[in-house]
């Protein structure tokens, strides 16, 4: 597990940094083009790259939280010995989830901060919450268009009192592919935190092992 984990996490961060270049790049090539010319390139290449690049932070995000979890908890085994339960929850896992089963690893507080800065709030309005409005209603187009809001303000007793109607501008280009650099950069911090971790595990495998004292790790 620790092999495959640490193998895809790398190749997922990987890959996130190459779809920011790709942006860039299509930012500079475009820059000059047509409207039309424009709104052919988006269709053919921009928006299927721009709508998986800015879900991947979200899937690095819940990766590292289960590698994190399930490495502790079955790191937790050696050192629970027969009091360990093989109870650990099989999917939408958050922090909050695998909480229990990291708590007492020392390096897994810093691994847990590190891993709340990905795709946190400041991601979410730099991208106008295109995730959730790309699944839930209508996101913002990448290079060219616009996409009209409609937000209703509600008054007590649930009666539409006003509406407000608007119109998202596109995403652009060069803005995203730097927004998505800054989160390459937090998931590298993770990952390092990430291999600490693990290193903790390993040690604490290898004490367990050769029957030595443990001083730290074990299910809360």
């Amino acid at each position: 597990m620790l092999q495959e984990y640490a193998r895809e996490l790398a190749n997922a961060i990987n890959m996130m940094m190459a779809n920011a270049n790709r942006i860039r790049a299509w930012s500079i090539v475009t820059s000059d083009m047509s409207d039309q010319q424009k709104l052919d390139i988006s269709h053919e290449f921009v928006e299927n790259l721009g709508v998986v690049s800015l879900g991947q932070p979200y899937a690095i995000k819940s990766r590292f939280a289960f590698a994190a979890g399930m490495l502790s908890h079955f790191a937790n085994r050696s050192v629970d010995g027969a009091d360990w339960i093989d109870d650990f929850p099989d999917k939408n896992l958050y922090l909050n989830d695998i909480e229990p089963y990291c708590v007492q690893w020392k390096k897994y507080r810093k691994l847990k901060l590190r891993i709340e800065e990905i795709a946190n709030r400041s991601f979410k309005e730099d991208t106008d919450d295109f995730r959730n409005s790309y699944n839930h209603g209508f996101p913002s187009r990448f290079l060219i268009g616009q996409v009209t809001t409609i937000k209703r303000h509600v008054s007590l007793g649930n009666k539409v009192y006003r509406v407000a109607i608007g119109a998202k501008d596109p995403l652009d280009l060069e803005h995203l592919a730097n927004i998505l650099d800054a989160e390459c950069a937090k998931c590298r911090k993770a990952f390092a935190a990430f291999q600490a971790l693990v290193g903790e595990h390993i040690d604490v495998l290898t004490r367990a092992q050769n029957g030595d004292p443990i001083t730290s790790g074990g299910h809360k």
